[in-house]
């Protein structure tokens, strides 16, 4: 008890030493400085659309710098050598039936990365390894519901992860949690959107706040039967493939839950409301247990979509296309932003055009917004687009 309260004591000392001075005036070494002595922080997958926290063990080395590949310990216990090749990765096992120390050091001598164990609920502890002192493998524990997370991703396709160790200070009053170093504050992004592509054919999409990072591998586009997946799918039709599913008769979290018990490898929800949107649940546990690919497409685009059914489909990810693009589109063409005047309303559709005309999807948001002003404005757009 008092060797944890003495390890207690000096982390809170040194964390407030280091949080009273901003980092942003570190020099690279005082930030790894930083970065070494935190015991918590977030995992972030390739192409990460939420993150998941970890806690440092009290044991091992330093959270490694960078990206891994991710793999699984067979057996998954870790208490012998594995049977699988985890060389060089972040390695996952359960935790259970041997010491954590003795895991590590199976996994250090496999060559592991560092080594995350999987909790038997979602609670999480810094693991202790009073006979670890001899441990230099970075050592983490994750909770059970990401435990479930990795495995589901794992057995579609091979992924790339990074841990990164987070502190906090107040700025203004308010905690802002970020990474040590600058290299890490660049990592600490989410994947917001970016384009489906068919064909010579690409869609913009945007992201759940929740679920799997998008797939990097192509996959067979399906569509729902019924098309809201409200109820039960059936796994034969539906497993490995990119299913669209329409907005609408229950929550997205049926949808996904119901889509993801088919098997499938991506949800494409069809949006029955103007633009698009990054879903998200009203309570974010009620999420957790998400382990597919969600993301929403405009109305014409799911039909279009939907008419390409048994095709081959990819997902791209990229960074411009954001919620935050999105929600200011939707802010900026609200009834109330158009001008009286049919002229200066008219100049306000033209400047937007050439700010979003790339995007067919924007535009045709904008479109919508603009013949909604009035006559004027629909006359106007039909004499564009006639021969």
């Amino acid at each position: 008890m008092k060797l944890f309260q003495t390890y207690t004591l000096v982390t809170v000392i040194l964390f407030a030493l280091v949080a009273s001075q901003d980092d942003s005036d570190m020099d690279e070494e005082e930030q790894l400085e930083l970065r070494s002595s935190l015991t918590w922080g977030r995992f972030f997958l390739d192409g990460a659309v939420t993150h998941h926290q970890f806690f440092k063990a009290r044991f091992g080395g330093d959270i490694p710098i960078g990206k891994a590949p991710i793999s699984i310990a067979s057996p998954i216990l870790g208490c012998s050598a594995p049977t699988n090749d985890v060389k060089g990765t972040i390695v996952f096992v359960e935790r259970g039936e041997c010491t954590f120390t003795t895991k590590a050091r199976a996994m250090a001598k496999a060559g592991a990365a560092a080594m995350v164990v999987i909790g038997t609920d979602d609670g999480l502890t810094h693991l202790p390894g009073p006979d670890g002192t001899d441990v230099e493998l970075p050592v983490a524990m994750m909770t059970s519901t990401f435990g479930d997370y990795i495995k589901a991703i794992n057995s579609r396709e091979a992924i790339n992860g990074q841990m990164i160790p987070i502190h906090c200070e107040k700025e203004s009053g308010v905690s802002v949690c970020l990474p040590a170093t600058e290299e890490e504050k660049g990592a600490h992004a989410l994947s917001e959107g970016g384009f489906l592509g068919v064909g010579s054919k690409k869609f913009e999409f945007l992201t759940a706040k929740f679920g799997t990072p998008s797939p990097s591998k192509s996959l067979e586009l399906a569509v729902s039967d019924p098309i809201n997946a409200c109820t039960e799918l059936d796994i034969d039709t539906y497993s490995g493939k990119a299913i669209l599913i329409k907005r609408g008769g229950c929550p997205f979290l049926d949808k996904i839950s119901n889509a993801q018990r088919a098997n499938v490898s991506a949800t494409i929800i069809i949006n029955t409301q103007p633009g698009i949107l990054r879903m998200d649940s009203l309570k974010r546990y009620e999420s957790y247990n998400i382990t597919v690919p969600a993301t929403m497409v405009s109305t014409s685009a799911g039909e279009q979509l939907a008419e390409m059914a048994g095709q081959i489909i990819t997902f791209t990810i990229d960074g411009e296309i954001t919620a935050s693009l999105w929600d200011g589109l939707r802010n900026s063409v609200t009834a109330e932003q158009w001008p009286l005047d049919f002229e200066e309303s008219k100049e306000m559709f033209l400047k937007l055009k050439e700010e979003h005309g790339s995007s067919v999807e924007r535009m045709e948001f904008i479109e919508n917004a603009f013949r909604d002003t009035g006559m004027e404005a629909e006359e106007w757009l039909d004499e564009q687009t006639s021969p």
